[in-house]
């Protein structure tokens, strides 16, 4: 079944999208403040020799962006459901060193992996097996960071944005922790 959400057809678009307005903070204040914060706590986790980082729901690339201008030791391999968010992410970080594709494409290791309000918004048939291929393809001691909100903000397929659907017991910590316990599972 699809969704229209995360298929943004401008630039203008897709930054909403990741970025929307909320808890009082527009848009432009959200990419604008959140983007090198979040960006600079990821590169504090990253080692002086050359890292391969994966960015799992880059969408329009805006914290890969940051973080390559932070390090240029680094190679940002920016993974996304939406092939549309991908093509404006490759525009936006025009660089050889930011790899963009669909989550079935990934096929190396990676150092350290961010997923930045992404895990929220999958939908919870699918969250271990999006946590299992992030911990296949984290290294042995590869990092993993996330930040999510509160809510689970899964996609709604009618149209209406998200839903929460945490009375299905859905837990994303808890989820995480399995994912690492048992990583084949």
């Amino acid at each position: 079944m699809e969704h229209n959400l995360f298929k943004s057809r401008t630039f203008e678009e897709g930054k909403h999208s990741v970025t929307g307005d909320c808890n009082g903070l527009s848009m432009a204040t959200r990419w604008e403040l959140e983007t090198p914060i979040f960006a600079r706590e990821i590169n504090k986790h990253i080692g002086k020799e050359v890292f391969t980082v994966l960015d799992y729901g880059t969408g329009v690339g805006r914290i890969a962006k940051e973080l390559m201008k932070l390090n240029e030791k680094i190679t940002v391999i920016g993974v996304d459901d939406s092939s549309d968010q991908l093509k404006q992410a490759k525009e936006y970080i025009n660089h050889n060193r930011f790899l963009p594709m669909l989550p079935h494409e990934l096929g190396q290791t990676v150092d350290l992996c961010y997923c930045i309000y992404v895990l929220q918004h999958v939908p919870a048939v699918e969250l271990r097996g999006v946590l299992q291929r992030i911990h296949h393809f984290l290294k042995d001691c590869g990092i993993f960071i996330y930040g999510s909100s509160d809510y689970r903000m899964a996609i709604r397929f009618d149209g209406k944005g998200f839903h929460d659907d945490r009375y299905l017991g859905v837990n994303i910590q808890e989820e995480i922790s399995r994912a690492q316990r048992y990583p084949d599972q």
